[in-house]
């Protein structure tokens, strides 16, 4: 799910525009901080601007963990998932406890078919962030493209207590509910993502498909369900 920007580095901001008001001399560092929070302030869908403006903070930054992973999560949703991938990577190597990054390479993962790997860096991310409901989601999404809906189940169920308006982790887990049979339960849970998401429509054709067996259940693993599980467990604006 996509964050606001964490508490230090919003401050980091502060400063930095506080103290180039009072009339400071302009540093590259500062610059850099100056176009990281303009990048994240733009339109989501001056995806390229957002990007051009985080390569030109790491230019002036390099060391930057936070801006390579912001870079990265554009990257991510923009479909390119290998530099994705490698700008991930990067923020992990500079900020070895980046669970925000952690997780969205899980994605990376996920979405080249590594789901063991994506896994894997799901768990290291709630390891390091024991409370992160998006991680949770994420490694339930993976286990059920695993075939494991025992699993996806109570990861989903895990992400719900930690946030109960996910709307997303209620439909995922009607869904692992569903391919186990148990159709009174998945109607339940797309009956909550309804309540919590009206306009959810996903959420109104798969109960129905439900409640009408004469009809052949919908295949509706596609695109769309796909791009729904990455709005929901991409982290963004760190």
């Amino acid at each position: 799910m996509i964050r606001a920007a964490g508490r230090t580095w919003a401050t980091g901001l502060c400063l930095v525009a506080a103290l180039c008001m009072a009339g400071c001399v302009s540093t590259p560092a500062g610059h850099a901080e100056r176009l990281h929070r303009r990048a994240l302030r733009r339109p989501v869908l001056e995806r390229d601007q957002r990007i051009a403006d985080l390569t030109k903070a790491i230019e002036l930054r390099p060391d930057d963990a936070l801006a390579y992973g912001n870079r990265g999560n554009e990257y991510l949703l923009k479909g390119d998932h290998d530099r994705a991938f490698a700008d991930l990577t990067k923020a992990i190597d500079l900020k070895p406890d980046y669970a925000g990054a952690y997780s969205n390479r899980g994605v990376a993962y996920g979405r080249k078919g590594d789901h063991d790997r994506a896994i894997a860096d799901f768990t290291k991310a709630i390891e390091l962030e024991p409370d992160f409901a998006e991680a949770y989601f994420n490694r339930g999404f993976a286990y059920g493209k695993k075939g494991d809906h025992d699993r996806a189940i109570a990861e989903f169920t895990k992400a719900i207590e930690l946030k109960p308006d996910f709307a997303e982790a209620y439909f995922d887990r009607g869904v692992a509910y569903g391919r186990k049979g148990d159709h009174d339960r998945a109607i339940a849970d797309y009956t909550k993502v309804i309540e919590l998401e009206p306009d959810f429509a996903r959420a109104w054709v798969r109960g129905q498909d439900l409640q009408r067996p004469s009809l052949a259940p919908r295949e509706w693993v596609s695109a769309e369900r796909e791009a729904g599980a990455s709005r929901a467990g991409i982290r963004r604006g760190q």
